[in-house]
């Protein structure tokens, strides 16, 4: 894709991570980033895979970039659902 394309490369992204690819999605969504410094929607997406991968300090830091919220596991403290603006997610009980 041309660099340019800032629509289709997050269209790709977003494509890349609903066939299970996430490596790949989050190269596209760092892609994304690093074109538009401000996509919250691909701040967000990438923080998703950052934290289900297990990296949750890396994954929590693009989610607080991207102005999200998240919730935490009241049993085991960890992040469980990320919850951006962008993405029209609802905080969960």
């Amino acid at each position: 894709l041309r660099p340019d394309l800032l629509d289709a490369r997050f269209a790709l992204a977003m494509a890349l991570k609903g066939l299970g690819r996430l490596d790949e999605a989050a190269e596209a969504y760092r892609q994304v980033i690093a074109q538009q410094p401000g996509h919250r929607a691909a701040m967000t997406w990438l923080a998703r895979i950052l934290l289900r991968r297990g990296r949750h300090e890396e994954g929590l830091a693009w989610l607080t970039r991207a102005g999200g919220m998240i919730a935490f596991s009241a049993r085991r403290g960890v992040p469980f659902a990320l919850l951006g603006p962008e993405v029209g997610a609802r905080p969960t009980p």
